[in-house]
């Protein structure tokens, strides 16, 4: 559903119930802070997306920029009990899983007397820019494709909507971001909000025993270094 959908059913329930609606581009920046606002409730499956592009490595080098929206780290979505960051690495034949380790452990590792190889660890690190890097180790060697590629699951930071927008595809279809923005303008609709949120969360944990790794989906590589 295109967040002009939403926007218009919105339209017609204030047409019925009041007040006036609101100018459709405040409407539009209440819809994405409701939205950033029920993301920072939890891990959601559906506003999870890869690394795109994904990463290519370059021999020797062991740290590459991460996409502005990118967060703290990958999601937890990996592992038999989902307690594993989704970050893959794939060497052109091989995929495997890269085991997060914290940037001050990262920090005590010989990483510049440690021979090049495939990278079995990670960091993730803020760069000098404000943004974030993810940090190899050990740094890559040079392999049969002449580079690595990482991808992963992340919640991306950034949910600015227009009104040309495709929404999240939110589970079951939820009318939760309707009715988020009109409880703001009716306190009625606050129960239709919360019973949203209840079908949302249900909905997760029923999902939560299907644990997956994410596959790279194509070569569109950048490196990013630094």
């Amino acid at each position: 559903m295109l967040v002009s959908d939403i926007l218009d059913d919105i339209d017609e329930v204030l047409e019925r119930t009041g007040p006036v609606a609101p100018d459709r581009l405040i409407l539009t920046k209440w819809m994405s802070q409701e939205l950033r606002e029920i993301i920072g409730k939890g891990t959601w499956t559906w506003a999870q997306q890869h690394l795109n592009p994904t990463i290519a490595t370059q021999t020797g080098i062991r740290n590459y920029l991460l996409p502005a929206n990118f967060p703290d780290n990958f999601t937890r979505a990996a592992g038999e009990q989902g307690d594993e960051y989704a970050a893959m690495i794939d060497d052109g034949t091989n995929e495997s899983q890269l085991t997060y380790i914290a940037p001050e452990l990262y920090f005590t590792r010989n990483i510049r007397g440690t021979a090049n190889g495939r990278p079995s660890e990670y960091s993730i690190i803020g760069s000098s820019s404000g943004g974030r890097e993810l940090f190899l180790f050990p740094a890559p060697d040079s392999n049969t494709s002449t580079y690595y590629t990482v991808d992963g699951l992340y919640q991306p930071t950034d949910w600015t909507l227009t009104e040309r927008d495709q929404r999240p595809l939110i589970t079951g279809n939820s009318p939760i971001l309707k009715f988020a923005v009109l409880r703001r303008l009716n306190g009625d609709f606050e129960a239709k909000y919360q019973e949203a949120l209840g079908f949302l969360r249900y909905e997760q944990s029923k999902s939560s025993k299907a644990r997956f790794a994410p596959a790279v989906p194509h070569r569109n590589t950048y490196s990013g270094m630094r």
